[in-house]
């Protein structure tokens, strides 16, 4: 677990920018990379999404797991935004090291 302070705060930012976010889309989805954000979106998403954007960022790649999983979670569950996030379950997906991690969404307006 990363440092709680740090970490709660860091997941104050980035809920309120992901409610932010979330109430001007039709569909968005969480997730975490370490790698560039713009190859990320070109790869996996603009098919079906319109755009990416950073949420959070760190150093911490132990921070960036937590983040992903307590956002999803949280938007998952909540009455207003449950059938917009198109996570179905948290990502497994392991992350290579990096210099810097990013908390992302990826938006369909």
């Amino acid at each position: 677990m990363t440092d709680g302070t740090n970490y709660v705060r860091s997941a104050v930012d980035a809920d309120q920018k992901n409610h932010a976010i979330a109430a001007n889309c039709s569909h968005f989805k969480i997730g975490k990379t370490g790698r560039n954000l713009t190859d990320v979106f070109n790869s996996d998403f603009k098919d079906a999404y319109d755009r990416i954007e950073v949420i959070h960022e760190t150093h911490l790649k132990a921070e960036a797991d937590e983040l992903e999983s307590y956002l999803i979670d949280h938007f998952q569950s909540h009455d207003k935004y449950a059938c917009e996030c198109d996570n179905k379950d948290k990502d497994a997906q392991k992350m290579r090291d990096s210099d810097v991690y990013y908390i992302y969404v990826v938006v369909k307006n």
